[in-house]
């Protein structure tokens, strides 16, 4: 297959800063980060990456803000509801601690769902997850998600994960009588230790766009690796080991963007890529 070069399909991103520390505008992200989107990821299949606004949503000075209102008496209603909402997050995530790794999905959930809420103004219209939404969001947040094993003293740390999006009624039948591989959404979300590591932020957007791990099996991909043997985008920095022991690392851990041919074709026939 060739590609026209003057036809040049567009991955259109959204960066979020997600903060839980009063009156810190920004999380840490990864250096030069617009550059390697350009220049060193999905390029390479013809496809222009490029950062399309940036925002920002601080928990804390949220709750703040509000619970001032409430002892003013001068909270209105829909802020009220606001800081409901708030108070259920933060009693289910509190601010400073960290997330076990059990949890992890669920607080990428609830992190796009409070985005949403509060950030209505840069949600395209039927959310997030709406399949016609050409724009791909990627919130950084200061949580971390972490566990350690008592056994062994080893700790493992979740740095990112992209969203998926659910099936509707028909869909889900039809997966019934057939293998049905993973549909990927629209938002991901880069925990801290993960949100300044370039490699996930490429990789975690990988997936939004439809691609899956190198080493995973039909029908989620029809071309299967062993993992951490490549230099692709969407392996893993390690060769996997049973529970409880530490893997050997990939040695193409400091040089994992590449991308095989057929991952091109995925990625260009992603909805959520514009032609236009």
């Amino acid at each position: 297959m060739v590609y026209p070069n003057a036809i040049i399909p567009k991955a259109d991103i959204r960066i979020v800063h997600f903060s839980t520390r009063a009156g810190v505008r920004e999380v840490p992200t990864p250096p030069a980060y617009q550059d390697y989107l350009k220049k060193r990821s999905f390029n390479q299949a013809l496809v222009r990456a490029e950062i399309k606004g940036i925002s920002f949503f601080n928990l804390v000075d949220y709750l703040n803000e509000y619970n001032a209102k409430v002892v003013k008496g001068t909270i209105t209603s829909e802020e009220r509801r606001k800081l409901g909402k708030i108070k259920v997050f933060i009693t289910k995530y509190p601010i400073g601690q960290t997330v076990p790794r059990s949890k992890g999905g669920e607080l990428k959930k609830d992190i796009i769902a409070l985005y949403e809420e509060f950030s209505q103004k840069y949600v395209p219209k039927g959310g997030i997850e709406n399949p016609n939404s050409k724009i791909t969001f990627v919130i950084f947040t200061d949580y971390l998600v972490q566990n350690t094993d008592p056994a062994t003293s080893i700790t493992y740390t979740t740095l990112g994960s992209a969203a998926t999006r659910e099936r509707g009624m028909f869909e889900s039948l039809a997966c019934l009588v057939a293998d049905c591989p993973i549909i990927w959404g629209n938002a991901v979300v880069l925990f801290n230790q993960g949100n300044t590591d370039l490699s996930t932020f490429a990789h975690e957007i990988g997936h939004s766009l439809s691609l899956p791990h190198t080493f995973e099996t039909p029908p989620n991909s029809n071309h299967t690796f062993y993992q951490g043997y490549t230099d692709n985008l969407m392996d893993y920095s390690y060769v996997p080991v049973p529970k409880g022991e530490r893997g050997e690392s990939n040695k193409f851990a400091k040089y994992m963007w590449s991308l095989f041919k057929w991952q091109w074709e995925i990625l260009r026939k992603d909805s959520s890529i514009s032609y236009k």
